[in-house]
């Protein structure tokens, strides 16, 4: 699975460039079908394909910023809802568009039977790509660190998203066991659970000692492991304080 990595845009890429298509192909027919005939001038071949674009860019741009093109990350019915949102307001927006061009309000009832058949293809292309993306992409299998808080919430968390992971083992670090950094036996049990992580498809640190969890992630980022590691206070902190960038002038 680890060589498969490199195709996942590849294969979400593949999944947008379908529903993509679908949608033009619906909007062209009742564009040229319909509205484009109620123009008092109608245009010329490059006119029709600048309203086509301009509907393709709006039916990507507006349902990425609901996450909809998420396959693989997002549960079905998020991607479908999100998909759905997405192409309603990018309808009404064409709708308007139309509005200005015919210079009428006109007949709504072509793009409100588009508006369900895509509704209908959505529904279907967000179940057959999800199920595509996880036979591709199994759930990975991790091994989850955690420290002295039990991981209970945590567990049940990764246990709602059966669909990505897969908790193989738990390994537990007591808080204490930063004090003494430059000990054998601290850093045998580093070596111990760099051993384990090898074995798994990620890891999961959840609220571990600083000196332990830099370790790990040292490790992870040079052998390429997927790390997923809940924040600290320290660490929400510094995410939302104002960077400033310093000149020093000599």
């Amino acid at each position: 699975m680890k060589n498969q990595e490199q195709y996942k845009r590849l294969i979400r890429a593949a999944f947008c460039f379908t529903l993509l298509f679908v949608h033009a192909l619906l909007f062209w027919c009742v564009w040229r079908g319909y509205y484009s005939l109620l123009m008092e001038t109608q245009y010329w071949k490059k006119g029709h394909w600048m309203i086509l674009a301009f509907y393709l860019f709006w039916s990507f741009i507006l349902p990425r910023v609901y996450g909809g093109w998420k396959v693989g990350y997002l549960r079905i019915f998020n991607v479908i809802y999100s998909q759905i949102l997405g192409i309603i307001m990018t309808n009404v927006l064409m709708y308007c568009l139309v509005t200005l061009l015919t210079k009428h309000f006109e007949n709504a009832l072509p793009l409100i039977i588009m508006t369900v058949c895509q509704f209908l293809l959505i529904s279907i292309w967000g179940v057959v790509s999800t199920r595509l993306y996880r036979l591709a992409y199994p759930p990975r299998k991790v091994l989850l660190v955690y420290g002295e808080h039990p991981a209970l919430g945590l567990m049940k968390k990764i246990g709602s998203r059966t669909d990505r992971f897969e908790i193989g083992e738990m390994v537990h670090i007591p808080n204490g066991s930063g004090e003494l950094k430059t000990d054998e036996t601290e850093w045998g049990e580093i070596r111990e659970i760099e051993k384990k992580i090898a074995l798994y498809d990620g890891v999961v640190i959840c609220d571990i000692p600083s000196h332990e969890r830099n370790q790990i992630l040292k490790y992870c980022y040079g052998k390429g492991v997927r790390c997923y590691t809940t924040p600290k206070i320290s660490d929400l902190i510094i995410r939302s304080a104002e960077s400033q960038h310093m000149i020093v002038s000599y």
